[in-house]
């Protein structure tokens, strides 16, 4: 299970213990909240996905990705309602269409 600690002001790592209990680290962040995104996504979390998708999608310049995010929203509150099964095809997609969008938006 990956989990986060504060390692100097204003940073926290992502890792997880090892059987021998030392630290392994995975990543760095600046804020508590993608510390905990990091780590929701690392331990399984599709919602995290969601919404890391709906924030992107917010920022966009164009009104079908803030209409497509609202969609999004949405699903995510029907998430709760999925099987196992379900919810990680949703997130494979979702996760493969975060990552195409970002690097549209990057590129813009």
């Amino acid at each position: 299970m990956y989990v986060y600690i504060k390692s100097a002001p204003n940073l926290w790592t992502v890792g997880f213990y090892s059987p021998d209990g030392k630290f392994q680290p995975e990543s760095d962040h600046d804020s508590k909240q993608e510390v905990a995104g990091r780590v929701a996504w690392l331990n399984g979390s599709s919602r995290f996905v969601v919404s890391e998708l709906v924030d992107v999608l917010k920022n966009s310049r164009t009104s079908s990705d803030k209409d497509f995010a609202d969609a999004l929203l949405r699903l995510k509150d029907e998430l709760g309602s999925m099987d196992d099964t379900q919810i990680a095809i949703w997130s494979t997609w979702l996760r493969t269409k975060a990552n195409r969008i970002k690097d549209v938006v990057a590129r813009v």
